[in-house]
């Protein structure tokens, strides 16, 4: 299935950098030290709840206009980004819904991109925390590089929806995926003591 870049793309992007989609979670990172530096931890704030999640020395997070990029130091071209959706509704992840999922994702995607092409659609990819999701893959060409490209739509709550962008070369978008899919399995609420290592 090929598909052409829209005019939605400038719509959502100028929607995430001037802050218009609401949500509550500030995804601005803070980057904190535990154990000695043994252990790297990336916070988020959320109302009165912080959250977090545990990275390794080969990750990189970086927060160009306060959207946290998760890089992969080992594999060129490889990341992970997580940004606030641009959709005011949430509509379920169904089949009436889900081409309207899949414009938003192919906004996402760099504007120079070619031969965009759909490989993949899943539901529920990360079932944890009482999630519910729905995960778009695209394959095309940048630069005459071949890259492969998910944007994954999370109901991170009752009231907020995240997108995780994974993207990386071809050969290596398997293992970006499985590294940005592990971060995200390690999304937890920093409990009292976590900052002194003691959980």
């Amino acid at each position: 299935m090929s598909l052409k870049p829209t005019s939605l793309r400038i719509a959502t992007t100028l929607c995430v950098l001037a802050g218009l989609c609401s949500a509550e979670i500030d995804l601005t990172p803070l980057q904190v030290s535990i154990g000695g530096g043994i252990i790297q931890r990336t916070h988020f704030a959320d109302g009165n709840k912080t959250y977090a999640v545990t990275i390794d020395a080969a990750t990189e997070v970086t927060a160009p206009d306060r959207v946290p990029v998760f890089r992969f130091k080992n594999v060129p071209f490889a990341s992970m980004t997580l940004r606030h959706s641009p959709l005011r509704s949430r509509p379920p992840f169904d089949a009436k819904s889900n081409p309207e999922y899949v414009k938003v994702a192919q906004a996402l995607l760099p504007g120079a991109a070619e031969g965009i092409t759909i490989v993949a659609e899943a539901k529920d990819v990360l079932p944890i925390n009482g999630w519910q999701s729905y995960r778009v893959v695209f394959s095309y060409t940048l630069a005459q590089a071949k890259m492969m490209e998910s944007i994954t739509f999370l109901n991170f709550d009752a009231n907020q929806q995240l997108i995780i962008q994974t993207g990386a070369r071809a050969g290596d978008f398997a293992f970006a995926t499985e590294r940005a899919d592990e971060i995200m399995r390690r999304w937890h609420e920093v409990l009292p003591g976590d900052e002194k290592g003691e959980n």
